[in-house]
Parts: C-alpha cells; sequence; structure tokens
C-alpha cells in the first residue's frame, strides 16, 4: 500500500488490524515475494498517526522461518511506542505449508517474552498451538537469513520460479504455480 492510498485508508476507518510478516527483508521477500520496507513504514504511520483506530499489530509466528524477527520486530515497534500492542498468531499448517508443523505453545510464550523484553507492554498470543507437523529441510541458497532459506525453499518447491522471490517483477505472475497450488489437505 502506497502512503498516500494509507491516509485515505485511514480517513474512512475506525479501526486497524496490521500484519508484520517478518522485519528482514529476505525473510519477508521469501514469505510474501514483496519488499519490507512499505509495511514498516505503513507499520510506522499507523502507529505514530493514528495510534487511536489500531486495534493491533500481529505476526504469524513460524516454526524456524519468523521466530528469529520477533526480537528485531519488538524492538521496532517498542521503539515508536512502549504501549503499541502486538499479538503473535499461532501458525497453523496451511496451503504450501500444508505439512509444515505448527508453532508450539512454548515458542508463543517465548515470542511474548522476547517482545516484553524489548519493552512493549502490550503482547500476547492467540490461536491453537501444537499442531502436528513436520519441519521442512528444505531451503534455499539465495537468502541469507535462515528463515528465508527455509521459507524460499519451501517456495521454490511449491513451483516459484523466481528466488529470490519478486512477485512484482516475475514473468510467472499470472501463471505463478507456487499461487495456484491446491493443497490435499485441509486444516
Amino acid at each position: 500500500m502506497t502512503e498516500e492510498s494509507l491516509r485515505r485508508v485511514l480517513d474512512f476507518t475506525t479501526s486497524v488490524t496490521f500484519d508484520i510478516k517478518a522485519y528482514h527483508d529476505d525473510v519477508h521477500r521469501a514469505l510474501t515475494g514483496a519488499p519490507v520496507e512499505p509495511v514498516l513504514r505503513n507499520a510506522k504511520y499507523i502507529a505514530e498517526n493514528a495510534p487511536e483506530r489500531l486495534w493491533e499489530f500481529r505476526v504469524l509466528l513460524i516454526p524456524k522461518i519468523t521466530e528469529g524477527e520477533v526480537k528485531p520486530i519488538a524492538e521496532f515497534l517498542s521503539a515508536i511506542d512502549s504501549e503499541i500492542p502486538l499479538n503473535f498468531l499461532a501458525f497453523r499448517p496451511n496451503f504450501v505449508f500444508e505439512d509444515y508443523q505448527g508453532v508450539t505453545r512454548e515458542a508463543l510464550d517465548r515470542a511474548v517474552e522476547v517482545a516484553r523484553e524489548a519493552g512493549l507492554k502490550n503482547v500476547n498470543w492467540s490461536g491453537r498451538a501444537d499442531l502436528p507437523g513436520e519441519i521442512f529441510e528444505a531451503t534455499a541458497s539465495e537468502y541469507d537469513e535462515s528463515g528465508a532459506k527455509r521459507a524460499g525453499g519451501i517456495a521454490k518447491r511449491a513451483g516459484c520460479v523466481t528466488l529470490p522471490r519478486d512477485c512484482g517483477s516475475c514473468q510467472a505472475i499470472h501463471q505463478c504455480p507456487s499461487k495456484g497450488y491446491k493443497p490435499g489437505r485441509r486444516t
């Protein structure tokens, strides 16, 4: 979302729930195919200019992928305002991650603790923890962060043809094999 479109949305909305997938660009790109800078810019803008409309920031906690993002996200938000609400969402196996292990209750509790140590006061987690699955060892060497290597490997396994991921400039964006992935199970 551009800064201008964000301002337009904030003009008519009464409540905002804002997801931050990752803090590091390579982890964010591996998960979403898009850069993280606009997300962090918009998060900061909302926290500073529309705190009364902010319901919460949310971070999906994915084992071995976004666990390393907890501290930098919490530090980023805490530097803006220690009262910012942050909710960690329990990852559940889904879509190209359909066989991937859900996050544990212990990991969610640890994320809350790390965020509080970073200075945030209003932190919790929600969702169903401890869902079965496996931690894929698939990796993509095109990334630096270990979480990005794993997420990029999963995207590659699902058919992504552009690594590091960059959906905005991918020739196959309208016929993307990974976006057209058909999961074999429902969770």
